[in-house]
């Protein structure tokens, strides 16, 4: 191979595969409609009620992950500790997105995003009425990444919502 092929070949290459890892991962959270007065005093036992799928196209594998990092994130912050007051939490997943492998790993940023999408719900057990409701989207565009890790973003995310919501004002 001749140098100035080698240079024309690092010069197309280096850039395709630059592309193709790029990208990037992100949370969108919509306008929460959040009843403040059954919120004030802060502090509340977060009981995770059920975490369904919104529709067909949602694979029950993605629901499992889901359910797992919101578990894991809830005691992780210390909401499932017994509390005076307790709220359930609903989540479902009504979109999902998974780029394959191959797809992943061609064409990185280029071939769109994995995404998931939920309506998130608090509400107090008691009365049924709602507390708090948001929609919150998971990006994940890289080359690098899989659902497991939008799945576990999206966990994050929601658990984050939550907490801001029954203890504002705190990390």
């Amino acid at each position: 191979m001749t140098i100035a092929r080698r240079r024309l070949t690092v010069t197309v290459l280096l850039p395709f595969l630059a592309l193709a890892a790029a990208g990037c991962g992100s949370t969108v959270r919509e306008a929460a409609v959040v009843d403040m007065a059954a919120v004030q005093g802060g502090g509340a036992q977060i009981h995770l009620a059920s975490v369904t799928a919104a529709n067909e196209k949602v694979p029950s594998h993605v629901v499992e992950m889901v359910k797992s990092f919101v578990e894991q994130e809830l005691r992780g912050q210390g909401l499932t500790q017994e509390r005076a007051r307790q709220l359930a939490l609903r989540v479902a997943v009504k979109e999902y997105r998974d780029r394959g492998g191959v797809v992943r790993f061609m064409f990185g940023v280029l071939a769109g995003s994995d995404h998931l999408e939920s309506v998130v719900e608090l509400t107090d057990p008691r009365t049924d009425r709602t507390v708090a409701r948001s929609v919150i989207r998971s990006y994940n565009a890289t080359a690098v990444s899989s659902m497991e890790g939008v799945a576990r973003r999206h966990g994050e995310e929601i658990v984050k919502y939550i907490k801001g919501v029954v203890e504002p004002g705190k990390p």
